[in-house]
């Protein structure tokens, strides 16, 4: 009975012994199974974040030679003038921006309150939209919240979602972060014609050159 129980007792302990030595075989191949992040989207996003600060900043420098007149006149534009078009950009940074905070490892960012300025329908929740240089204020402080969200993002391959007019976009994060970023080149250049049709000289998109 003793020599039974001790047979027994020895069965379930090399059991056991077994099981762990399985399990970590199994852990051994899932570590090496697994694929490294691709870090080739997080070198890109972070370019084109500090590529959209610096367009930012040079653009700010020629606005601030515009006359106001100009800065307010209304063209064929969507968005109309210089001002309007100047400020969409900012609503819709505000906008995507907020939706990509999340993707973040950040705690806690400089001026990340400025992601709250925006109401529902669009239009700013504070008075910052007055004149130009209460908008250059809140671009330059928002250019850096972009460029801190999107540095401390780990991975930009997993699926994110953001919500436009009659849509629902579901894409890696890399995606819907280059969409924002290239939103804002678009904007850009509509302002570039307009400074154009006006005789201001301008050039602040070079990507070669500005990073």
């Amino acid at each position: 009975m003793k020599s039974n129980l001790l047979n027994a007792k020895k069965d379930n302990t090399t059991k056991e012994v077994s099981k762990k030595i399985d399990e970590k075989k199994k852990d051994i191949e899932n570590s090496q199974n697994k694929k490294p992040i691709d870090k080739t989207a997080k070198k890109i996003m972070n370019m084109m974040a500090l590529y959209n600060k610096n367009a930012n900043k040079k653009l700010i420098e020629i606005l601030l030679t515009v006359k106001e007149e100009d800065l307010i006149k209304e063209t064929n534009a969507y968005f109309k003038s210089v001002l309007g078009t100047f400020k969409h950009i900012i609503q819709c940074d505000i906008y995507f921006f907020n939706v990509y905070r999340k993707y973040s490892s950040k705690k806690k960012i400089e001026n990340e309150d400025i992601l709250n300025y925006l109401n529902e329908d669009f239009t700013f929740n504070i008075n910052i939209d007055e004149d130009l240089n209460s908008l250059i204020d809140i671009r330059k402080k928002l250019d850096d919240v972009i460029i801190a969200i999107v540095n401390s993002i780990e991975d930009f391959n997993i699926s994110g979602k953001v919500i436009i007019p009659n849509a629902v976009i579901k894409k890696p994060r890399y995606h819907l972060i280059m969409h924002a970023l290239n939103h804002a080149t678009h904007h850009r250049g509509e302002i570039s014609v307009m400074l154009d049709q006006m005789e201001y000289k301008n050039d602040y998109s070079n990507l070669m050159t500005m990073i």
